[in-house]
């Protein structure tokens, strides 16, 4: 393997390091380094990097990572000397001042490595070469020797890489029976008369049961009414009637929560409570409150929840005489 004939600059905190092709190492001023870099293209490792040590943000040249990223694309290596000394398989520099060398060491070898016929990243670099050349890269006369043409037209390398996909493609639907026992949610597909008649036939009779309910008795009151307006009296046997309607509702594919038919029968049995102990108003609505709380935390295992629940919606305040009760 043979150096890169280039000279090659490296800057560190310690100091600045030029050699000239077939010449020996010596170390130089920023100066003077700045100078050489302006009149040749040097070989540097990291180019801002170099620039900002230099304290000359003009400063280009050849840098060996655009190299590197150019012979092998996709390919991880460590921006530093011993990163890439590491990543072409070479013997890590000893020391800043062995740096330069390394430089036209690793050079050479990804020119060699252009030239091998078992490239593994040959694919479309001659074409993406003819496009950075009239970018004009820097690399590209330097490359441009090393890189042959291909007789025919190339695919892209990344044209060729398998797609990445971070989930693998969703299973076609499948018919499976429902057995005894099992939850209807755990079906994957319904018989499509099943699917339109229950709805249809479910909301039939619930809104025939409703309409003669509601002319027997009237509307039920939920217990953000009996808070606001009764002082938290509530019927028992209205609750009642409200979680029969809402689990039949549910039941038949009606697109509401079964909440309101758990704060509803939780808040009634609360009042009936309330009303044989004869609480007075303040304390019957936090008693109220208290059993919507403790439906929600019960139903859904949310004791915040519920205690944020029945003090936002059914007390509709927050006071020291309800936060124990509540909380």
């Amino acid at each position: 393997m043979s150096s890169l004939p280039l000279p090659a600059l490296h800057a560190s905190h310690a100091g600045s390091w030029l050699r000239d092709p077939g010449g020996p190492t010596r170390g130089t001023g920023k100066g003077e380094a700045i100078t050489a870099a302006a009149d040749t293209p040097h070989l540097l490792l990291n180019a801002p990097l170099v620039a900002t040590r230099l304290g000359y943000p003009d400063l280009s040249g050849l840098d060996l990572l655009e190299l590197f990223a150019f012979v092998h694309p996709a390919r991880f290596c460590v921006p530093t000397p011993k990163g890439l000394a590491h990543a072409l398989g070479l013997d890590e520099p000893t020391g800043d001042d062995a740096v330069p060398a390394l430089l036209q060491r690793a050079a050479g070898k990804l020119l060699e490595t252009c030239e091998s016929a078992d490239w593994p990243e040959r694919d479309g670099a001659w074409s993406t070469l003819q496009s950075l050349a009239r970018l004009r890269w820097p690399w590209a006369q330097v490359l441009g020797p090393h890189v042959r043409q291909p007789e025919r037209a190339e695919r892209w390398l990344f044209a060729r890489l398998p797609e990445w996909d971070e989930a693998p493609e969703r299973p076609q639907p499948a018919q499976v029976a429902l057995d005894p026992g099992e939850r209807l949610s755990g079906r994957v597909s319904l018989n499509p008369i099943y699917a339109f008649l229950t709805p249809c036939l479910g909301g039939l009779l619930f809104g025939l049961g409703t309409a003669y309910i509601t002319r027997r008795r009237g509307t039920e009151v939920d217990p953000v009414e009996a808070n606001a307006l009764h002082g938290g009296r509530m019927s028992l046997r209205g609750s009642l009637i409200v979680a029969a309607q809402t689990v039949w509702s549910s039941g038949v594919g009606a697109s509401v929560g079964l909440e309101a038919g758990y704060t509803q029968l939780a808040s009634g049995i609360a009042s009936k409570i309330g009303q044989g102990f004869r609480l007075r108003r303040a304390d019957m609505r936090i008693l109220v409150g208290c059993g919507a709380a403790a439906a929600i935390a019960g139903a859904f295992g949310a004791p915040l929840g519920g205690a944020f629940y029945g003090f936002e919606l059914i007390i509709g305040s927050y006071s020291i005489a309800s936060l124990a009760p509540v909380g």
